[in-house]
C-alpha cells in the first residue's frame, strides 16, 4: 500500500472527475477535496497558489474541514498565510481577494516563503489525518497501487 499522501492525492482527482461530471460531493468528500487542493496547490506554487487560485469560499471551507480532521497544525499555517496576505476569506469577495493579492508587497511573499517550508513538515501528518478521516466517513480510497 502507498503512502497517504498518494492515496489522497488519487482520491482528490476521482472527486474532481466526479464533479466535472456532473455528479455532488458529500460533505465529507468535499473536506478531503478541500484539503487535498492545499496540496495539490501549496506543493508547485507554494502559499502563494494556494491563495491565488482558491476562492473565499472553498478558503473558508478548508478551514472548517482542518477543524474537522483536528489537523491543528496545518490551520495554524494556513491562517498565517492568511494573515500574512491580509486576506479574510469570511468577509472578501474574490475579486477583493484577487486585488489585495496583486497588490501584495514583496515583502509579505517573502513572508509566505518560510510557511511554504514548515507545511513539507506537516503535510505527511496531513494526509495521514485525511485518509483515516476519508476512511472513517466510508468514502473509498484508493490502494495507490492501481
Amino acid at each position: 500500500m502507498t503512502d497517504p499522501q498518494t492515496r489522497i492525492l488519487d482520491l482528490v482527482v476521482l472527486l474532481a472527475e466526479k464533479e466535472g461530471a456532473g455528479g455532488r460531493l458529500s460533505p465529507a468528500e468535499r473536506v478531503v477535496a478541500d484539503i487535498g487542493w492545499i496540496d495539490a496547490m501549496v506543493a508547485p506554487n507554494g502559499f502563494d497558489g494556494w491563495l491565488a487560485y482558491t476562492s473565499c469560499e472553498q478558503m473558508t471551507r478548508t478551514l472548517h474541514a482542518l477543524g474537522l480532521t483536528g489537523d491543528d497544525r496545518l490551520l495554524a499555517l494556513v491562517r498565517e498565510a492568511l494573515d500574512v496576505a491580509g486576506i479574510d476569506p469570511a468577509a472578501m469577495s474574490d475579486e477583493e481577494r484577487d486585488d489585495r493579492l496583486g497588490d501584495l508587497p514583496d515583502d509579505a511573499h517573502e513572508l509566505l516563503s518560510p510557511l511554504d517550508d514548515r507545511y513539507y513538515g506537516v503535510v505527511g501528518d496531513t494526509m495521514a489525518r485525511c485518509l483515516a478521516f476519508a476512511e472513517a466517513n466510508g468514502i473509498p480510497v484508493p490502494s495507490g497501487e492501481e
